[in-house]
């Protein structure tokens, strides 16, 4: 039940932005056909080992988005306003207030916490690879490619945890010794 309300806040932000980009179709713009094939292209050439489309992708969007949401809040805002227009101003406006208020604070803490510390350390148990296993030895790994060039032995990928089969089926049918 923890991370039902963070869920519903997710789920009603898209319903806003898609709310808006509807809306922004009624007038189309250039950058509404940009962000069509963009995202056309995104979901067209997906990275199949990772089943997912990867989110540095979508990166360009976030100002678009960021200008559905917007357009999506006026619009509500107007509708629940009625006739009303000073209350829909300012809801608007607290609304795009928290909204940088939100970005400000992610952008402090990206810049108080460095990078680094939220990186994967691929050298870590790679030396004991290394002083464990011969050079012809061959090694499964859930990033084979990076370590492999940490450990200087011939890497296979690991088995995938929805795979079904065993450890012992996945290496017989990869012909490993």
């Amino acid at each position: 039940m923890p991370g039902l309300m963070p869920d519903l806040l997710n789920v009603l932000v898209l319903a806003i932005v898609l709310l808006g980009a509807v809306r922004s179709l009624r007038h189309l713009r250039i950058w509404d056909l940009y962000i069509g094939f963009y995202f056309a292209g995104i979901v067209a050439f997906r990275s199949p080992g990772m089943g997912i489309v990867q989110y540095r992708f979508l990166i360009p969007l976030i100002p678009f988005l960021y200008y559905y949401l917007l357009k999506g809040l006026i619009w509500t805002a107007s509708l629940l306003s009625r006739h009303d227009d000073s209350w829909a101003k300012l809801a608007v406006a607290m609304m795009v207030t928290l909204t940088v208020l939100f970005s400000l604070g992610a952008n402090l803490q990206s810049w108080r916490e460095l990078v680094r510390t939220r990186m994967t350390d691929l050298t870590v148990g790679t030396r004991w690879i290394s002083e464990n296993t011969s050079p012809e030895s061959t090694v499964l790994a859930r990033n084979p490619i990076a370590r492999y060039l940490y450990a200087q032995c011939k890497t296979l990928d690991y088995p995938p945890p929805k795979q079904e089969l065993e450890v012992g089926e996945y290496i017989e049918t990869l012909g490993v010794d």
